[in-house]
């Protein structure tokens, strides 16, 4: 019985991380960096099941960037946000999210996209706290948190924008959807 158990909870797993395109694979001839960004899961408009969040506000993709210079890759993570509650914006210098996984570990994420105020404000962080960073220092925290986020399911997301802040509830199907973007892109490394 456990052996099956087993069996569909991976096989699940795999289907889960199936759906998860690769929206671009690049090297930059001038720099030399490789860039990978998963897809947010949807054409046109997100439906429902794209959505990471209970209120079915969050879609997210995860970017890699590996420079030859480099040991280790740098990972960001992007949002895009369909909120009924005015967030005002999301800031490039003030700009902030906090990942609670299921085990209380938190990680603080700093924004490093421009400033966003659509209707549907979109923001990319690094896995870092500090501001003045650069894609090393990005690419170490990156590897530190990424296990932690391995270890754990994300629970909860919390938004910081000019408006003060949002949490976000992840969907019970949707908690290892960082991890599941990472193993994607690990699959064509």
């Amino acid at each position: 019985m456990n052996k099956i158990l087993l069996v569909i909870i991976l096989f699940s797993t795999y289907l889960t991380s199936q759906n998860i395109r690769i929206e671009y694979d690049e090297n930059d001839e001038f720099t030399g960096n490789r860039t990978i960004e998963t897809s947010y899961q949807f054409k046109k408009w997100p439906k429902k099941s794209d959505f990471i969040d209970t209120n079915n506000e969050l879609v997210f993709s995860l970017r890699y960037i590996k420079s030859p210079n480099i040991e280790k890759p740098a990972y960001f993570l992007n949002f895009i946000i369909n909120s009924s509650v005015d967030l005002g914006c999301l800031s490039e210098y003030e700009g902030k999210i906090i990942l609670l996984l299921e085990n209380g570990f938190q990680i603080e994420c700093f924004q490093i996209s421009k400033t966003s105020c659509s209707n549907y404000p979109s923001a990319s962080y690094v896995f870092d706290f500090r501001r003045d960073v650069n894609l090393y220092d990005v690419a170490v925290s990156a590897s530190v948190y990424l296990k932690e986020i391995k270890k754990s399911p994300l629970q909860k997301i919390r938004i910081f924008s000019t408006n003060g802040y949002k949490d976000y509830e992840i969907k019970s199907d949707k908690r290892n959807i960082i991890s599941e973007h990472y193993n994607a892109i690990q699959k064509i490394l």
